[in-house]
């Protein structure tokens, strides 16, 4: 092969299998070390913008679903927020018994706080 041509010339097709070999060892490029590539970043405004985004799409569902729930009468359930179960949470301590759903099994609490790990709940 000649390093002047451009791949066109040589007619690739599709499933082709080209083996590229570095001969010049004083140029070395790792195309498999992504932290080098400059990468797109968009804002979140910028995001909300564009039509037809996976954000879009979610918001439209929930409030369909929403629409749907208030036609058949159904309250909306609020949102889960970080102080969304402390009332429950006060009245239980380490070593009370419990029953756990689904299955109605019987259990011990073991620990009363937030997990940060987890959504809130």
């Amino acid at each position: 092969m000649k390093d002047d041509k451009m791949l066109g010339y040589y007619q690739a097709r599709e499933d082709y299998t080209i083996h590229v070999v570095q001969t010049n060892p004083e140029v070395y490029y790792n195309y498999d070390d992504l932290s080098q590539c400059e990468k797109y970043v968009m804002t979140d405004a910028d995001y909300d913008k564009r039509e037809g985004t996976v954000r879009a799409y979610k918001a439209q569902v929930k409030a369909a679903k929403e629409a749907e729930m208030r036609a058949q009468g159904i309250p909306i359930p609020e949102e889960l927020g970080p102080d969304s179960f402390k009332e429950e949470a006060e009245k239980m301590k380490v070593g009370d018994r419990c029953q756990c759903q689904p299955g109605d099994r019987l259990g011990t609490v073991r620990y009363v706080g937030r997990i940060v790990s987890i959504k809130p709940g």
